[in-house]
């Protein structure tokens, strides 16, 4: 470099500058270089290149000796590793300024040293599988978190075809991603087993990038799948399961009714034929079998409906409720002199006419069947809501302990002080068998004093689907 104005520019310049003679030793370096690589004025003017300046992996000289000077390494230009006077190191890039080589401008890489050294804590305390790999089918890196899943050590993975490690029935499924990674595809979610030290096969899941190189990270997912595998085969057993049930119950309650009615006949006609002739307690014992078997009948009943609750589609049509409530209610409930219904403005509803009928039909008598006195009332309201109508049901009896909330929807239930001699403790179980199937649902609301409220929220539009 000439000594007057090219020296008197680089002094004042904020890139560092360096001049070497031609053994690659430091003739002299500006005052940015001296305060990037923390060295006093003319400190390391004498010193080899290499005091300041490395390579990151020292390459061979040409004449067999191991060097550091960018001069050798195929020239000066490229990124290389800063060596501060305490010690530090850091990256740079060092740039030509002449074509002998002598004069180069070097600038600090901080961001990307930075950037380099995060991604390499990551990758090496990760508990996510992280791997390099290239095309010829050999992994170059793995991280620890591939020697704990796999139990092999780094050295081992990288010694084999990646494909050594691949269950042979996910081999060419494998294959296959690798040719979409050729063309530049990436791969999401793509999974296969790998072997493991002990013998046993892990599932993993794997995303992957072609950059060149094959970049990839993979999940064990040998737990989940199968959890996923166990919570499958016990769904299929719980429908066989409650097919079997199903068919169970419409059998026993369909046959039993035959000989019930049988019993209750022959009850009836020993009455008819005896009863001038019965003692009193006779004549009591005769009424209160018939009485249970009329019960016994009422069950059997109520159990076939619930069994058939939601299981056969009816078609929907167009209700209007306020006027067609009264006589869907008439057709199945006798209401004493003293109970009225009142129901006012109801909305028009999309839903099977019979199954609407069941379910308002069970909870007016419900609540009527179930009152403490010779008078009552039963109220019928709705409000419009985003999913539907809800529809309150709500009545002056003597009302229901929020204790036995879900326990007056369960089969054959009554309860206690509620119990009435042809109630077979199915009517509300039967009601939400029949909304729920339909999407809706059915709740007892919690409520002081006197009077039960059933809260029913019918969907917007509905028809009912096999189960």
């Amino acid at each position: 470099m000439q000594q007057g104005l090219s020296r008197a520019l680089a002094t004042v310049v904020h890139d560092a500058v360096l001049e070497t003679d031609a053994r690659g030793s430091i003739r002299w370096m500006n005052p940015a270089a001296e305060a990037l690589f923390g060295v006093a004025p003319g400190a390391v003017i004498g010193l080899p290149l290499t005091r300041v300046v490395q390579a990151p992996v020292p390459l061979p000289h040409p004449n067999g000796q191991p060097s550091d000077d960018p001069r050798v390494l195929g020239g000066p230009a490229g990124n290389y590793v800063g060596l501060r006077a305490d010690g530090t190191r850091f990256p740079v890039e060092v740039v030509p300024t002449d074509p002998s080589n002598r004069v180069l401008v070097v600038r600090p890489l901080h961001d990307r040293w930075d950037l380099d050294a995060s991604l390499e804590r990551l990758f090496t305390v990760s508990a996510v599988m992280m791997c390099v790999a290239d095309f010829d089918g050999c992994f170059k890196r793995v991280n620890g978190a591939f020697e704990a899943v796999l139990g092999f050590t780094a050295d081992e993975l990288l010694q084999r075809p990646f494909l050594d490690f691949v269950h042979p029935d996910d081999r060419a499924e494998t294959v296959e991603q690798m040719v979409r990674l050729g063309d530049r595809q990436a791969v999401l979610d793509f999974e296969n087993r790998y072997l493991c030290r002990d013998g046993s096969y892990r599932v993993l899941s794997w995303r992957s990038v072609n950059a060149g190189l094959i970049y990839a990270v993979a999940r064990d997912v040998t737990e989940l799948r199968a959890a996923e595998r166990l919570a499958e085969e016990r769904r299929a057993a719980l429908v066989r399961a409650n097919a079997d049930l199903q068919h169970f119950v419409y059998a026993a309650s369909h046959d039993l009714r035959a000989p019930v009615r049988g019993a209750a006949s022959l009850a009836r006609w020993i009455r008819e034929d005896h009863e001038a002739e019965l003692p009193a307690p006779a004549a009591e014992n005769l009424a209160a079998l018939e009485r249970a078997l009329a019960r016994v009948g009422q069950m059997l009943a109520d159990l076939h409906a619930y069994s058939q609750a939601g299981r056969r589609a009816v078609e929907a049509e167009v209700l209007d409720l306020q006027r067609l409530l009264p006589e869907m209610v008439r057709d199945l409930v006798v209401l004493p002199p003293g109970f009225r219904i009142d129901a006012t403005d109801l909305p028009v509803v999309f839903a099977p006419r019979t199954l609407l009928t069941q379910v308002f039909a069970n909870l007016v008598g419900n609540a009527v069947k179930h009152h403490d006195r010779s008078e009552g009332r039963v109220q019928v309201t709705a409000r419009p809501e985003p999913e539907g109508w809800r529809f309150a049901i709500e009545d002056d009896g003597p009302g229901i302990d929020p204790r036995h909330a879900e326990r007056v929807f369960q089969v054959f239930q009554t309860i206690p002080g509620h119990a009435a001699a042809e109630s077979s403790g199915m009517g509300l179980a039967l009601v939400r068998r029949v909304v729920e199937s339909l999407g809706g649902t059915i709740t007892l609301m919690p409520r002081e004093g006197r009077g039960a409220r059933f809260e029913l929220m019918w969907p917007a539009r509905v028809a009912a689907k096999p189960s």
